[in-house]
């Protein structure tokens, strides 16, 4: 048995992403990259974009997708490169409504399953109502060792055939049934899928992780790609990676283990089937470990706020706030927070402005206010608010600018 011992303190990667997109089409096509994200526990440095997306989002699962536009008969050529820092952040979200809800290969009809999870438990000291569906009415104590043994549980259940090869990604995906009937030849993938199906079942939010394992834990001397989840932990309200597969297969003990080696690609937790990954051959993502010079975080945020002259044919006044990144980490969470106006977002123009947009480095963003004048009451405006991303990287706004000349004056109080 080999065991490896590290720490995510100052362990960072380094990737590179090298993608072509060809459109021999006389219409414009647009191609999607999805790139490692920021999260609880990697936060993602961006050293070169080029070129920069024609426009870049997160979905519902916080990951990052990368859009470009492809002109006919074109082709765009993507280098991008950056490290990744493994790091458990203290800004911990909230799980969204949707990651305890059993649905596709993640809901379970057959209840006797559910019966062996609680005679498991019972045995190991325990005992819980045969009824139980929500873990948050347990004490403290329980629900710690619930998680606890709810993961051995599923390395009890489930083994997988010894000649198993890593790193494949294209699995077939027969559902929670066939992997009850079939429990002793499973994949890593089943392994996630019937471990998350557990845990929605006891109303545990949890999502599926497909990554990448680096060669850091020496059990192997290549990295691949592989699946896990990610739970959420009520107790300690923080998430938590958890890879039973790994655990059985490397026999050794990885419950709350930071896993170091994981590097997160795409989050799934609303749908069990999407997004998919976008580069599979071994030239369109390279990792290796770089530790030598750990590259500083920079969220530096340039802002201008604007508004339009004065047109009385106009039921509102139209303002505008511009904001580029001029830092090394992306910005995925822009947020308003107090204003001489009241609550600014409900000002903000929904047909110019997406909630969704992910600013990159290098990359300018603009949104659009509509002013009513009747709430204009001093002659200035003030705004304040946060950027940041989902790692704990944030930083202040604070926007001010005078009421042009040309507003009445009984307008202004």
């Amino acid at each position: 048995m080999v065991v490896s011992l590290f720490f995510t303190k100052d362990i960072q990667y380094k990737f590179v992403v090298n993608r072509v997109f060809s459109n021999p089409t006389d219409q414009v096509q647009t191609f999607e990259l999805i790139l490692p994200m920021d999260s609880e526990f990697q936060t993602i440095i961006w050293e070169e974009i080029t070129p920069l997306p024609s426009f870049s989002t997160t979905d519902e699962d916080e990951n990052y997708i990368f859009s470009y536009m492809v002109e006919p008969n074109k082709t765009i050529d993507c280098h991008i490169t950056g490290f990744i820092q493994k790091e458990i952040s203290a800004n911990q979200t909230q799980p969204k409504e949707f990651l305890a809800k059993n649905t596709g290969y993640w809901d379970i009809v057959d209840t006797t399953e559910i019966q062996r999870v609680l005679s498991f438990m019972k045995d190991k000291g325990l005992d819980l109502h045969s009824d139980i569906k929500d873990i948050s009415l347990l004490d403290e104590k329980q629900k710690e060792i619930f998680y606890k043994y709810l993961y051995q549980y599923v390395i009890y259940r489930l083994d997988y055939k010894k000649d198993i090869k890593l790193g494949l990604i294209e699995l077939p995906r027969t559902g929670i049934a066939s992997i009850i009937k079939n429990s002793a030849s499973v994949t890593p993938l089943d392994f996630a899928d019937f471990y998350i199906t557990l845990l929605r079942y006891f109303s545990i939010p949890s999502r599926l992780v497909l990554g990448y394992i680096s060669n850091i834990s020496g059990h192997t001397t290549d990295g691949y790609y592989h699946y896990w989840v990610e739970y959420f932990d009520i107790t300690k309200q923080q998430w938590v990676s958890a890879d039973p597969f790994m655990e059985k297969y490397r026999k050794q003990s990885l419950f709350d283990n930071a896993l170091a080696d994981h590097i997160a690609v795409i989050k799934r937790g609303k749908n069990p089937m999407a997004p998919t990954l976008t580069f599979y051959t071994p030239n369109d993502f390279l990792i290796t470990l770089e530790n030598k010079n750990i590259q500083e975080k920079r969220l530096i945020i340039n802002k201008s706020f604007s508004l339009d002259d004065y047109n009385i044919t106009k039921k509102y006044l139209k303002s505008y706030i511009d904001l580029s990144n001029g830092g090394n980490v992306a910005i995925s969470d822009i947020r308003f927070e107090k204003s001489n106006l009241g609550k600014i977002s409900q000002y903000v123009d929904s047909a110019s402005n997406t909630t969704s947009t992910l600013l990159l480095p290098g990359q300018n963003h603009s949104i659009q206010l509509n002013l009513p004048f009747e709430k204009i009451s001093s002659p200035e405006i003030t705004i304040t608010g946060k950027v940041g991303n989902i790692s704990g990287i944030s930083e202040d706004l604070i926007l001010k600018a005078k009421i042009p000349n040309g507003v009445p004056k009984y307008i202004i109080i």
